[in-house]
């Protein structure tokens, strides 16, 4: 099996899980290195600091811009990054109404991690003027940088900016969620424009159990596209080796309250198979240590564990 990074698995509570728990995965999935972060969700910035000062050498963690103002967001970014923080993972959306957050990370000589769910074309002129401002720094395009029509870029001067820029890369992530219908192509087109020189992988664990992905089936995504030994070492290990391990991590400060960031925590419940079945956070950790328990998702899928409790609470195995 080929070496690997995961660039995009989260950790915290009480959304996801520990530390210890994605190291397990990672372990049973003969992957080497983690990129953690967390969402708006759940900005356990206490877990991604405690995980990444217990397994330094495998973990690193991007922040999170949260605050009650657009000044305490930006203070909120410039704490985490003091702290050890390698980055940041920002919404589009608010990096276009706030790019000052990506210079407090470019200041830095960080990198951002960039997610959006609607096509890239009204944020991607920041995005571009941020990595002409910096070019210490680099992004990192989440969930497959908005699948699209991939003929905007004949259209879009942003677009075509951003997505030729050396220092721009794609990962592959939520790949369970997407309408293959607009995915392959999107996917198809990044691999020729970018070449897999500027493509990485993340898992999304564990969001990906709610869409009832297996880790090993996230991996498995790119196989379709028939990729060399030599493109497929890169796209899951090469890239992000040089981009995020090939050099010290800031040492990782203890944390400390001035970083607290869980009263500005988005609730939200776990919507699983998508929206099939609906939990609170507490009630679904509870079921989600249970399949850990179980074996997790090398014994077989978040369904099958869910359908064999039931089963078995019915008396019928």
């Amino acid at each position: 099996m080929t070496k690997s990074i995961d660039v995009y698995a989260h950790i915290g509570l009480p959304r996801f899980l520990s530390a210890e728990d994605l190291v397990r995965v990672m372990d049973a999935n003969r992957i080497q290195y983690s990129l953690v972060s967390t969402a708006q969700f759940c900005p356990d910035l206490r877990e991604l600091m405690r995980g990444v000062r217990t397994f330094p050498e495998r973990l690193r963690a991007v922040g999170l811009p949260l605050g009650p103002s657009p000044p305490a967001m930006r203070d909120a970014v410039c704490l985490q990054m003091d702290a050890g923080f390698v980055g940041i993972r920002i919404l589009g959306v608010t990096a276009l109404a706030q790019p000052d957050l990506l210079s407090a990370v470019g200041e830095r000589g960080g990198f951002a991690i960039v997610v959006g769910f609607e096509p890239w074309t009204k944020f991607a002129g920041v995005l571009a003027d941020f990595l002409d401002r910096f070019p210490n720094s680099f992004i990192i395009g989440g969930h497959f940088a908005g699948p699209t029509d991939f003929r905007i870029l004949d259209s879009n001067e942003s677009m075509k900016r951003l997505f030729d820029n050396e220092r721009f890369y794609v990962a592959f992530t939520r790949q369970g969620l997407m309408d293959p219908n607009v995915l392959k192509p999107w996917a198809d087109f990044l691999i020729k424009r970018l070449g897999w020189s500027r493509l990485v992988w993340g898992s999304e664990w564990p969001v990906a159990l709610w869409r009832n992905e297996q880790y090993s089936s996230t991996r498995s995504f790119i196989d379709q596209f028939n990729p060399t030994d030599i493109e497929r070492e890169a796209f899951f290990f090469g890239n992000a080796w040089h981009l995020l391990f090939s050099k010290p991590a800031p040492k990782m400060k203890a944390y400390s309250k001035s970083l607290e960031l869980m009263q500005y925590k988005v609730d939200a419940n776990i919507s699983l198979f998508p929206g099939g079945f609906i939990l609170d956070e507490k009630e679904h950790l509870v079921l989600l240590k249970s399949y850990e328990a179980w074996g997790g998702d090398s014994r077989g899928t978040y369904s099958d564990f869910i359908r064999l409790a039931v089963m078995q609470g019915a008396g019928r195995v």
